[in-house]
């Protein structure tokens, strides 16, 4: 008699194989097997012809239980599929395991099995479990119509068994069709939109654990280091060749990668596709991305064993992640069925509990073990009332500032336990707040002044510190406690001594050429190092050292965050790694100590990019730097080869003489250049010294060129005298002469489309008409060859096509909601691409108004421009130069 299974089973792993070897000695020997509390059950069944046996002997059983991934939950018709019978039948099979108390879950779509049973059947009986396998990939097969694994995402297949595939083959041994499906990027695409980019890390740690021979491979070693990188490029999404272009462009940096990926046009027609590696490799210093999110990332808090971090959002959510292992993260919705943010986090010295500040004046209590929500407080009813959050060092108090008051709520957290208004200046905002254990509270008010309380006197007047900059950002405690670093909306760092109350150490922004304004900072646990993170996504690291003169601060390395704005810096405990969030919705890891590689791509953005109508590329840069390529290329060149000094401060705008010969450039040094193209050399510069340029066109037949701040200058090209002078009452951002030479478009920030009529001669007949449209400033402007097409970027993000001969509009194209800094047209007027502020390259049809696609980089986008006879692209932004192409409808080389 075979022995009974308890019904704790799962709780008593240590008698797990012993109890499981009889179990599957009785099954073989077809014996009934009693439970505890349970009538005796036989474990044969009514299954029929499951590898040619009449019953559910030892085969089966090890067969089903071990051909899904631990914990796995298996619908029942997989189960039917593996089994040869119906889903019903199926059903009726897995009711009897529960009986033997063998499932650790049983619902309305399926089961999964305890995972010490799991084990040990899969230890027994390897030959069995790679059947098993083999058929339910046979089963599955059949749905997906003679294509590739990734037909089953197509409606009537089944796309939840495409996680599984490669588990699957593996399980099967199928080297030969596990590397083919793996590198499929018709599956890999699939796999992301039906998953996540985790999915894709998910796929490379399967090719190296379940094959040793194969564990070495580069590919799968690529793709894992990929993802880790790149996964928030990859996230959030609305078409799947959204998707496709993305991951594609991320592909080409990686040899092995783009070496053996394969069907991969076919995913890509007609999209907006990279043609080269893209200038944005991630920093050598970047451990990994997080992603999850769909909003900003405001707040980060690790646990004080630096085991678990906490992210929290816009999007109203915390993610509270195991950053060293693959757990899928924990999200608590804070902000419910609102559309509230988070703005402020802090985790009790304890560890018990999180406070969570949020933008609509509550305080929410979570507890992060079952990630649930245990209290709420609201403070305010208003909209954007924001709260700053901050424990007390004893866990029994949480410091809540709003407005202009700071509070104690004590426990047990209900109305009653918050305390009154604590002493202090009640004439501004409280901004920031952080507590230490022997250095007290501090708190950061809107005026520049951080008020000091004693930790054990917080009843007490306060002591006021100006810091002598604006609102305070952010502030922190040094870990020793005699110091706080503060930042303002400026550009500098003070440090304030607590003992005396005085500021003892200032990092001016004139220590930062370029450098924007901080937003976020911290010490590291160690306080070697303090921390900041600017609004131009820089992230600064100093070492801090005591010197017999006070404090000294010495900037040691910065890291990257491809100009997005940081929002929130969290050192991790006892560790050299850093969390940044910033406006993207991701969190990146950085490694302090590593210096393996530098940041890519360029030291400077590129404002502009321009084709001439020859098939010369030319480009200008933050730095003032022109490059101009010989003749017409193929791929990108390096910058460094062609590149020389055009301007001092950036260069913004450029125009090509008709025939490709000579260019023009401004810059914000307010010079006007004539170059020959190609020896790079200045002819002249023009007299006219403009107060802020950033505009400049030449005329279609030569005659002409027109340069802008707030008039537009028009010069006759043979003399190069200045002509006329037009005042525009506004900022001209771009010009474009109309393919006839009939008008002058101008793109101004008064939100209007400004057209300058011109004479035969093409001089102004003082006719200027104006076209809203925009609702704010107009960036960008752009004919398409024939002149049937003229389109308008702004900073509304929006692009606006107009009829060209009425000045209505024809249709309003909605980008990402970010600002959009350039458009072109193709040469043929059938495609427009405009590129925004967030990075994005966006694609439309111009015939039906419709959005093909949307390309995300690293980074911000400002320029783009079609070669003049092909369906090439360039893009530049802040990384450097991005190389692509329109995808026509060819076949791809299988």
């Amino acid at each position: 008699m075979a022995p009974a299974v308890p019904t704790d089973f799962v709780d008593r792993p240590a008698e797990g194989t012993d109890l499981l070897r009889s179990l599957l000695a009785a099954a073989a020997a077809g014996e009934r097997v009693p439970t505890e509390g349970h009538s005796a059950v036989g474990l044969t069944s009514s299954v029929t012809g499951v590898h040619g046996t009449g019953g559910f002997g030892k085969t089966t059983l090890a067969a089903w239980v071990c051909h899904h991934p631990e914990d796995q939950h298996i619908p029942f018709r997989w189960l039917a599929r593996l089994w040869g019978v119906t889903e019903l039948t199926a059903r009726r099979e897995c009711v009897r395991l529960e009986e033997h108390s063998l499932l650790a879950q049983h619902d309305r779509e399926g089961v999964r099995l305890h995972d010490v049973i799991r084990d040990v059947l899969r230890r027994r009986d390897p030959e069995a479990v790679r059947q098993a396998h083999q058929t339910l990939l046979e089963g599955h097969a059949a749905l997906c119509g003679g294509a590739g694994w990734h037909a089953l995402a197509a409606p009537g297949a089944d796309p939840a068994f495409l996680d599984n595939v490669t588990y699957h083959l593996a399980g099967a041994l199928a080297s030969t069709d596990l590397h083919h499906t793996t590198t499929d990027f018709r599956f890999l695409v699939e796999r992301v939109w039906r998953s996540g980019p985790a999915a894709l890390e998910a796929e490379a740690a399967r090719y190296h654990s379940m094959f040793p021979v194969l564990g070495m491979d580069r590919f799968a070693m690529e793709l894992g280091a990929l993802v880790h990188g790149e996964a928030h490029l990859l996230a959030g999404h609305e078409r799947r060749l959204d998707l496709a272009v993305t991951l594609h462009s991320r592909c080409l940096a990686w040899k092995e990668v783009r070496r053996q990926l394969h069907h991969t046009r076919e995913v890509l027609r007609g999209g907006l596709v990279a043609t080269e590696p893209f200038p944005d490799d991630p920093d050598g210093r970047l451990w990994r991305v997080l992603t999850g999110h769909t909003g900003p990332v405001h707040a980060l808090c690790w646990r004080a064993d630096g085991r678990v971090l906490v992210s929290g959002s816009g999007d109203g959510t915390l993610r509270i992640r195991r950053v060293d292992d693959e757990r899928p993260d924990a999200v608590v919705d804070v902000a419910g069925e609102g559309d509230g943010a988070v703005v402020s986090l802090s985790w009790s010295p304890d560890v018990s509990t999180l406070a969570v500040g949020t933008d609509r004046g509550e305080v929410v209590l979570v507890d992060p073990s079952e990630h649930r929500i245990t209290r709420r407080l609201v403070l305010s009813d208003e909209d954007q009332q924001r709260v700053m959050v901050a424990f007390t060092p004893d866990s029994r108090a949480v410091t809540v500032a709003l407005g202009q008051e700071v509070r104690l709520w004590h426990e047990p957290y209900d109305e009653t336990g918050l305390g009154p208004p604590l002493p202090g200046p009640r004439d501004t905002s409280c901004t920031a707040v952080r507590w230490h254990e022997r250095g007290g509270l501090a708190v950061g008010l809107a005026d520049g002044r951080v008020h000091l309380w004693e930790r054990a006197a917080t009843e007490a007047e306060t002591t006021a510190v100006d810091t002598g900059g604006p609102s305070v950002q952010a502030l922190d405690w040094h870990p020793d406690g005699d110091l706080v670093a503060v930042i303002g909306h400026s550009a500098t760092v003070t440090v304030i001594d607590r003992r005396s109350a005085t500021v003892v150490a200032r990092i001016s922004g004139q220590a930062r050429p370029g450098a924007a304004w901080f937003q976020s900072l911290c010490w590291t646990s160690s306080g070697n190092a303090l921390l900041a993170g600017d609004n131009d996504g820089t992230v600064f690291v100093w070492k801090f050292t005591r010197q017999p003169d006070g404090p000294c601060l010495e900037l040691e390395d910065t890291f990257s965050a491809r100009g997005v704005q940081v929002r929130a810096i969290a050192p991790q405990p006892n560790e050299d790694r850093i969390a940044v969030g910033s406006r993207q919705p991701a969190v990146r890891l950085w490694i302090l100590d590593r210096h393996s590689a530098p940041d890519a791509g360029l030291a400077e953005r590129v404002n502009t990019v321009l084709w001439s109508p020859t098939g010369v590329l030319a480009a200008g840069n933050a730095g003032g730097q022109l490059m101009v390529t010989d003749s017409e290329i193929g791929e990108l060149p390096a910058w460094s080869r062609y590149a020389v000094r055009a301007h001092d401060g950036d260069l913004r705008a450029m125009a090509w003489e008709p025939d490709g010969g000579r260019l023009l450039s401004v810059g914000d040094d307010g010079r006007v250049l004539l170059w020959d193209a190609g020896r790079r050399q200045v002819i002249r510069t023009l007299a006219r010294r403009l107060t802020y340029a950033a505009a400049v066109a030449w005329s279609p037949d030569g005659r002409w060129a027109a340069a802008a701040d707030t008039d537009v200058v028009l010069w006759e090209t043979e003399t190069w005298e200045r002509v006329h002078t037009i005042p525009m009452g506004a900022s001209v951002n771009a010009l474009s002469f109309a393919p006839d030479g009939s008008r002058l478009i101008a793109a101004t920030s008064s939100m209007e489309v400004r057209v300058i009529h011109l004479d035969p001669a093409g001089r102004p007949t003082g006719r200027i008409d104006l076209w809203p449209g925009h609702r704010s400033s107009v960036s960008a402007v752009c004919w398409s060859h024939d002149g049937r097409h003229l389109a308008t970027a702004g900073y509304d993000g929006q692009v606006l096509l107009w009829d060209p001969t009425t000045g209505r509009l024809r249709h309003v194209l909605e980008g990402d909601g970010s600002a959009m800094w350039s458009v072109a047209v193709s040469r043929d007027g059938t495609s427009l691409v405009a590129v925004s502020m967030d990075g994005t390259a966006l694609l439309w049809d111009t015939g039906t108004a419709v959005e093909v696609c949307r390309l995300k980089v690293d980074g911000h986008l400002s320029s783009c421009s079609f070669h003049p006879y092909e369906d090439r692209v360039v893009l530049g932004g802040s990384a450097g130069l991005y190389a692509c192409e329109v995808s026509s409808d060819a076949a791809d080389d299988q």
